[in-house]
């Protein structure tokens, strides 16, 4: 019996040290997770492929996110990489719109005041208690409603546009990362579907690279096609 409670601690210990371990990786990598997209965008100077309102949407979850779990008290280490991802996504946004080819500038204005309303009500705690405890079931569904566009935009252009192979990939590393910390430290299932629906998300548009190819390789072949017919005028 004393050797079975040794052993079950010794496993606790190890799984707590793991979690801890792997979340302090996520908030790490998270510094750069989304630099290959922003320098791919500002590389090839175009926005195109990539859904704005996708990019909206995910600005007000990260914020929901944060919310969240700074007033259920969860520890810095389960959540701390959507500070990050944050600033990142801001960058990209604003990028977007800088490349953009036609800004709606009234929307653009519309969604800069309802974020910084977010941000507002959320540092100063004018959020209700019953908000609160919706915010999660929110989250989740804006997730979806995030990522749906833009995976539909690449089966619709058969294309991942200026998407990045790389942000994608360490996105779904580090959400199914988040899986085992979430079992492991936050006793919170909302929150642990919402990891769960990100792994899929994620998994659904990394697929989409496979399943299209690249698409500069597309671009070159036409110029080659091109090139060819030019050649035999």
């Amino acid at each position: 019996e004393l050797f079975h409670k040794e052993r079950t601690i010794t496993r606790d210990c190890f799984t707590l040290i793991l979690s801890k371990t792997l979340s302090y990786g996520i908030i790490a990598g998270s510094g750069v997770v989304k630099l290959p997209q922003l320098l791919k965008i500002w590389s090839a100077r175009s926005a195109e492929g990539i859904s704005l309102k996708g990019l909206y949407f995910e600005l007000l979850i990260i914020l929901l996110n944060c919310g969240y779990n700074i007033h259920a008290g969860n520890p810095f280490t389960t959540y701390g990489e959507n500070v990050f991802v944050l600033i990142q996504s801001i960058l990209i946004t604003l990028s977007c719109w800088k490349f953009a080819k036609k800004l709606d500038y009234i929307e653009a204005a519309g969604v800069t005041v309802a974020l910084s309303s977010v941000v507002f009500a959320i540092v100063f705690n004018f959020v209700p208690e019953k908000i609160y405890s919706m915010m999660a079931i929110i989250s989740l569904v804006l997730m979806i409603l995030s990522v749906m566009p833009q995976i539909l935009l690449n089966v619709r252009n058969k294309s991942t546009g200026q998407l990045s192979l790389i942000t994608y990939a360490l996105s779904l590393l580090g959400s199914s990362a988040r899986v085992f910390t979430t079992l492991r430290e936050v006793s919170d299932p909302l929150i642990l579907i919402s990891h769960v629906t990100a792994v899929t998300l994620m998994g659904t548009i990394v697929s989409q690279f496979f399943i299209f190819g690249s698409p500069q390789k597309g671009n070159q072949s036409s110029k080659t096609g091109t090139q060819r017919k030019q050649h035999k005028n």
